[in-house]
């Protein structure tokens, strides 16, 4: 359960530090022209912890198996992490690093430079799609129950609170 509770706090201190900047330009205000990169580092450092948590301990144990599982989940899951990494990495490539990180909550004018390109023709926030998908599928893949709650989180924190704040703010 360490890795889906880090995971949850994680992703709310990169709301906040993103709303505290929206709000207050508190970034702004202390690191002037570096307020992006101090954002990006904060948050960048936040998130590379909990991969090392992630990589660093298994996560995957026998005892923490779906109740429900059987082998024909295994070729499933493939189909849906590979989904999700094509979302993922596609929408990481039409954006790019700054963008995708949150650069518009540090631009005057956050409706410019909308991506309305590839899968955000039909997806609001496919890169938060393509998160889910890759831990619903690798808890397919490995009958893991950790990475299942970890794609339930995804799923709340990301598609439905954060993309609800940002979508709001890119309308507004």
């Amino acid at each position: 359960m360490l890795f889906s509770t880090s995971f949850a706090l994680i992703t709310f201190l990169h709301y906040l530090s993103l709303k505290l900047q929206d709000k207050y330009q508190i970034y702004t205000r202390i690191f002037n022209k570096n307020a992006f990169n101090a954002h990006l580092t904060f948050t960048g450092i936040l998130w590379t912890i909990w991969f090392i948590l992630l990589l660093r301990f298994p996560v995957i144990k026998p005892e923490m198996g779906l109740p429900f599982y059987t082998s024909q989940f295994m070729p499933v899951g493939v189909i849906v992490f590979g989904g999700g990494l094509l979302l993922t990495v596609w929408s990481w490539y039409l954006l790019g690093v700054s963008r995708a990180w949150g650069l518009r909550y540090f631009e005057s004018d956050k409706k410019k430079n909308v991506e309305k390109r590839g899968p955000y023709k039909h997806l609001k926030n496919p890169i938060y799609d393509g998160f889910v998908l890759l831990f619903f599928g690798i808890a397919l893949i490995f009958n893991s129950l950790i990475h299942l709650l970890i794609g339930l989180e995804c799923f709340i924190l990301f598609n439905i609170l954060l993309s609800a704040y940002e979508n709001k703010k890119l309308i507004n």
